[in-house]
């Protein structure tokens, strides 16, 4: 097949030497060892479709990005995973989805055009400003909520934190009525189509509205327009910021807490962020203490996508709520909503002592 062909070049996955890096340090084989990263590449390799077709484990990848770190060749598994699951779609092949598939059909609902859901309640009487040439992009996050409610993980307060702590920054940004999901699942997943008529619904709505500059809070929407909107789209006619770049000199008058902090992938391996909310937390009365794996080699909250979400999933959240809990810290902070709702969720098999308080990040700078 052609396109497996390219895939494999362009990803450089022909250059793999088989050395045996990234089984070594994927979080996922490290729970499940049946699982190997560069099985899956050979596979496709020697067999071409046929080294996808029945297969389950194209879909365990959590796309973390640790096996691009140590690859000697400069492999792009990143990439070779995006383009294998969406051969593997069009081949008719499914990925198992957590929660029934509900969050993936929200998604999919989303890309009909005459769908346009108002999800900002969660922004009553806070400054806003319609004529604003900064926008904020609020995502799925109001969503989370009513789907998560048994884990009280209040998603919507993270968007309404981020609008306050822009306020005190001098800044009153418009909302984006009628913004969609940023796509960022389904392009994981393999739905290249879907996610494609989001972004193009989004960028459309920014583009109608006037904005200069977009301020995103969820790590994966601002991976999904720093990377791949302009993948397909080209050049941004706005400018990106993760809200951390925004007010990373601000300075908090925060109670003085000890935490420790969750680095997600998005933002510590796929963009190379990681120090943004270190800068933030030191500019607050936050006392930092790391985990053993930190920053670039921080363990993924175990699921990604929403996809795969099994007991070696939970064999590596249970690890990290360990490592967590061993720094003595008295919360872990996330700045993702997923690794929040992730973590808050594999904490409920801990006994009472074993647990640690899970905040984001934003709510904890007063």
């Amino acid at each position: 097949m052609e396109e497996v062909k390219n895939l494999l070049t362009e990803t450089r996955g022909l250059v793999c030497i088989e050395c045996g890096r990234c089984t070594a340090i994927c979080p996922v084989s490290r729970a499940d060892n049946t699982y190997s990263p560069r099985s899956v590449l050979m596979r496709l390799v020697h067999n071409d479709v046929e080294g996808i077709k029945g297969r389950k484990d194209i879909w365990f990848c959590l796309t973390c990005g640790h096996c691009s770190l140590i690859c000697p060749m400069d492999l792009d598994y990143l990439g070779f995973t995006m383009r294998t699951r969406s051969v593997a779609t069009r081949l008719g092949e499914e990925a198992h989805c957590s929660h029934g598939g509900a969050l993936h059909s929200l998604m999919r609902i989303m890309t009909r055009s005459d769908i346009g859901p108002d999800k900002f309640d969660w922004a009553k009487g806070l400054k806003l400003n319609k004529r604003s040439e900064i926008g904020y992009f609020t995502g799925c996050q109001p969503f989370f909520d009513n789907i998560f409610y048994d884990l009280k993980v209040d998603v919507s307060k993270i968007a309404r934190k981020s609008i306050e702590i822009l306020n005190r920054s001098g800044i009153e940004p418009a909302l984006i009525p009628d913004e969609r999901c940023c796509g960022h699942d389904l392009i994981w997943m393999g739905d290249i189509d879907g996610f494609k008529r989001l972004a193009e619904h989004n960028l459309r709505t920014i583009e109608r509205l006037g904005l200069k500059k977009v301020v995103f809070s969820c790590p994966e929407g601002f991976r999904s327009f720093k990377l791949d909107y302009p993948q397909f789209f080209g050049p941004l006619p706005f400018e990106v910021y993760h809200i951390f770049e925004v007010i990373r000199n601000n300075k908090f008058t925060t109670p003085e807490r000890t935490i420790t902090y969750q680095d997600p992938c998005r933002l510590s391996r796929h963009l190379d962020l990681d120090q943004l909310p270190r800068d933030v937390i030191n500019n607050s009365n936050l006392k930092l203490v790391e985990m053993r794996h930190n920053r670039k080699m921080a363990i993924c909250c175990g699921v990604a996508s929403w996809i795969s979400c099994t007991i070696y999933a939970k064999k590596i959240q249970l690890r990290r709520l360990k490592e967590a809990k061993e720094t003595g810290a008295q919360i872990l902070a996330t700045s993702c909503p997923k690794c929040l709702i992730h973590l808050r969720c594999a904490q409920q098999d801990l006994a009472e002592g074993e647990r640690i308080e899970i905040k984001d990040l934003l709510s904890l700078l007063g």
